[in-house]
């Protein structure tokens, strides 16, 4: 049975994943929760992209959880944009154990994560095993802000540009921060950052220019300075002690 793609979108969004994989007849649209649950018990089926918005997002969610479907389930990645509601169904479903990658509106690239899960090629990025490590760890009030910082974390950025990705001013945002005993914004981006760079150097096997230029920086030393402030150890040192998991256990987005 050949694999499809399963799409729960607009019909924009879902045009533009079907140009991605290039062949119309492997992505199935579905319009209906109980329509994507048939597929899914029929079919082999590489990935959802979906939208979980709304009353029709909730049934979506409840399908991921079934137990028809749980064993065989494919990477889900859901459209969104970054709102408290959004980011708690994204954690509880991670919670219970699904893979669900969250892809920001006007942020991420749709089309490039679409062709990964295609091609069946790796993440670039460390986000699944970031989101997993946070859940149910985190108080739910900042759940929307510490998904939005694993999400925009991968390419440094800076607080205000941040908080306007959590739609909330650079105030509010630094005072949610505090009431849920999270690091400061500054250090929650230089978490997120430093943990997407250990995962490319550690489990892709980035070269260090190579890592510096995705992650937003003008040179190697730039990075090696950025990162060594925010881990406390220097690239090497960190790779020679666990690597990309030492660093994730060892590192916490909480006060």
């Amino acid at each position: 049975m050949s694999s499809v793609l399963v799409t729960l979108l607009s019909d924009a969004e879902g045009e533009a994943v079907a140009r991605v994989v290039g062949d119309a007849r492997c992505v199935r649209a579905c319009f209906t929760a109980r329509e994507l649950g048939r597929v899914l018990a029929t079919q082999t089926v590489r990935g959802v992209v979906c939208e979980l918005r709304d009353s029709t997002g909730a049934d979506v969610a409840s399908v991921f959880r079934s137990q028809d479907c749980r064993s065989a389930m494919p990477p889900i990645l859901t459209v969104m944009s970054l709102t408290p509601a959004n980011a708690h169904l994204i954690l509880n479903l991670i919670e219970g154990g699904l893979n669900v990658r969250p892809i920001l509106r006007g942020y991420d690239d749709l089309g490039r994560i679409v062709r990964q899960v295609w091609e069946r090629r790796d993440s670039d990025d460390a986000q699944s095993a970031m989101l997993r490590s946070v859940a149910g760890a985190i108080p739910p009030s900042v759940y929307d802000i510490v998904v939005g910082s694993i999400v925009v974390g991968a390419t440094r950025c800076s607080v205000n540009a941040f908080a306007t990705k959590c739609r909330v001013s650079t105030r509010t945002l630094e005072r949610r921060i505090g009431a849920g005993g999270l690091l400061p914004a500054r250090r929650l981006l230089g978490w997120s950052l430093a943990l997407h760079a250990m995962w490319r150097i550690d489990m892709l096997e980035w070269p260090i220019k190579k890592v510096a230029t995705a992650a937003g920086f003008a040179s190697s030393d730039a990075f090696a300075t950025y990162f060594a402030r925010h881990t406390g150890h220097t690239v090497s040192a960190a790779r020679g002690c666990g690597g990309f998991q030492n660093l994730l256990e060892n590192l916490r987005p909480i006060c």
